[in-house]
């Protein structure tokens, strides 16, 4: 069957105006805003790369746990304020940035959960990368999108759930892979 046809056949769980509508205010805005801090971390993380690099050739491994503490407290200085942020000021947040379309505050509340675990990632990335373990944060993303697709194909179709579960099967995939390579 092809896409029409399966939305023909469940045209009460797809309402494809809701479908495109949610879509829209994910991408443009939610993804907009989220992408933001996790952005900011990527510059720093950047930096984070050749520090280690040398530390881990010269094998100082006090200072290599200095430099990743210190990272990740920087790291945690942005997710925080930001998360709470989102949480607490979304619907102020699109009221301010979309005047004329400010719908999505909910979604932003919920998905802002995933800016803490995909920055401290990120974060945790840049340091296993510095050490030259490329793969552990590839495989923890490949976990994290499985669970995510699980997840999607699980709670899209629950019309309650509707786009709140691809924001819920973000959340569990970042969380996954933090879990992954922070252990």
């Amino acid at each position: 069957k092809d896409y029409i046809e399966v939305i023909e056949e469940n045209k009460d769980i797809f309402d494809i105006n809701r479908i495109n509508e949610m879509y829209g205010i994910i991408i443009s805005k939610v993804d907009v805003l989220i992408n933001l801090p996790i952005g900011l971390n990527s510059s720093l993380t950047l930096t984070l790369l050749p520090k280690l690099s040398r530390l881990y050739s010269e094998r100082k491994i006090n200072e290599m746990k200095n430099v990743i503490i210190s990272s990740i407290n920087v790291s945690m200085c942005l997710a925080i304020p930001i998360m709470i942020g989102y949480m607490f000021f979304s619907k102020e947040i699109f009221d301010l940035l979309y005047p004329n379309a400010s719908q999505g505050a909910l979604l932003l509340q919920l998905i802002a959960v995933s800016v803490i675990f995909s920055i401290l990632d990120q974060t945790i990335n840049g340091a296993l990368q510095g050490f030259g373990k490329v793969m552990i944060p590839a495989i923890a993303l490949g976990i994290g999108c499985l669970v995510k697709l699980i997840l999607n194909l699980v709670l899209l179709p629950i019309p309650e759930l509707n786009v709140y579960g691809a924001a819920i099967g973000s959340i569990a995939c970042h969380a996954v892979a933090f879990t992954i390579v922070f252990n």
